[in-house]
């Protein structure tokens, strides 16, 4: 007899045996209990009174653990499935995927010290370009020359808005110079690509605030 077949022979006959047969699907409808609720926001008195009910149809035990078990490998699959295809990380932002670039900006940093920040004493952010890109915003959003002052020394003008125009998020245009006629210097606006970026953004943070209050909720 080969191995697969004690296995199965010894599986059988603790199965068939009333005391280890109760003792199993005690354990297994523990187990199924625990995994339901990790996969949905039911409450255990919820899930209690389903399973209760369910019991009291005259069909086997291995035909209701089916089910349930169907049900959750469906349920799961689903959540992967929308995880994936979720179009706002997929939505495709000049040269880069708006997942890419979320990715990229997430982790870079570019702490320069600029000249009037050293004479006024400031020192250069160490936030992502992420977190800059949202506190800039607004400023860059209006446009933003050398001659416009925000008290930071000189970073968003000198630093952070060119390397924002590498990416496509801001455009530079010319501003004439209110203290030289006919004189024009460079100056930084939100591109279109960029209010894109930002709203897409948005929504990315506002889904996971109501991500993070339901299991808040749910807890």
């Amino acid at each position: 007899m080969g191995l697969g077949s004690q296995i199965k022979n010894t599986f059988s006959k603790i199965w068939n045996n009333p005391v280890w047969s109760n003792v199993i699907a005690a354990i297994i409808f523990a187990a199924v209990a625990l995994s339901w609720a990790k996969i949905t926001n039911h409450s255990w008195q919820d899930i209690y009174n389903f399973m209760i009910t369910s019991l009291t149809f005259k069909l086997p035990v291995y035909i209701f653990l089916s089910a349930v078990g169907f049900y959750f490998i469906i349920k799961k699959n689903f959540q992967v499935f929308q995880k994936r295809k979720n179009p706002l990380w997929d939505e495709q932002i000049g040269n880069y995927i708006f997942k890419d670039l979320y990715n990229i900006l997430l982790t870079e940093t570019f702490p320069v010290r600029t000249i009037g920040m050293q004479m006024t004493g400031h020192f250069p952010p160490t936030d992502n370009f992420l977190t800059l890109f949202r506190v800039y915003y607004i400023a860059l959003n209006k446009g933003f020359g050398i001659e416009d002052n925000i008290e930071d020394g000189g970073y968003l003008y000198s630093v952070f808005a060119p390397r924002m125009v590498g990416y496509g998020l801001v455009d530079v245009y010319q501003k004439p110079d209110n203290n030289l006629p006919g004189v024009t210097d460079a100056a930084y606006k939100t591109s279109e690509l960029g209010h894109g970026f930002h709203s897409s953004l948005d929504k990315i943070i506002l889904a996971d605030k109501l991500k993070q209050h339901k299991i808040k909720k749910g807890g």
